[in-house]
């Protein structure tokens, strides 16, 4: 074997392993889990509340820009940020803390190997079933769906 075909050969080994190291990099792969949740009916819709952990396993920052849930008729997620809670600590007149918390904003940027959590509403015509969650995830790198679990012990937003 003359050494310009051998050359050639690791050439297209090379060419072939970089290749395939490009499309695993470039993957979505993306993890959630529901950490807490709260739901309430008002007089025309649902307000169906999810804490998740929304974690982006590969090496390239992630943008997620849209959130539906399958099993309901295809809900979107409210994209602007809502007020959920308020926790003000007070000694006498004087504030000692005030913690708000909000949902969150999309696009939700997450950059590689990170992780955020994050509150995301939905509003529905009914009760979002928790078992066997299906969420259609778009992102800035496509779409892909996800089977999320729903734990009954999962703690409340707000406990009352």
């Amino acid at each position: 074997m003359e050494l310009s075909n051998i050359i050639a050969l690791v050439a297209l080994i090379l060419s072939v392993i970089n290749f395939a190291l490009f499309i695993f990099v470039r993957s979505k792969k993306i993890s959630m889990d529901i950490v807490v949740y709260e739901n309430h009916k008002f007089s025309d819709y649902y307000w169906n509340c999810f804490g998740i952990m929304v974690q982006n396993n590969s090496q390239l920052p992630i943008s997620i820009t849209r959130l539906i849930i399958e099993n309901c008729d295809y809900v979107k997620c409210e994209i602007d940020k809502q007020k959920l809670k308020e926790v003000t600590t007070r000694t006498g007149d004087v504030i000692k803390n005030n913690e708000i918390t909000y949902s969150v904003q999309l696009p939700l940027n997450i950059s590689g190997l990170d992780s955020r959590f994050e509150y995301f509403i939905f509003k529905t015509n009914d009760f979002i079933k928790y078992d066997n969650l299906k969420i259609i995830i778009y992102t800035s790198r496509g779409q892909l769906k996800q089977m999320v679990s729903f734990n009954e012990n999962i703690p409340k937003l707000i406990n009352r």
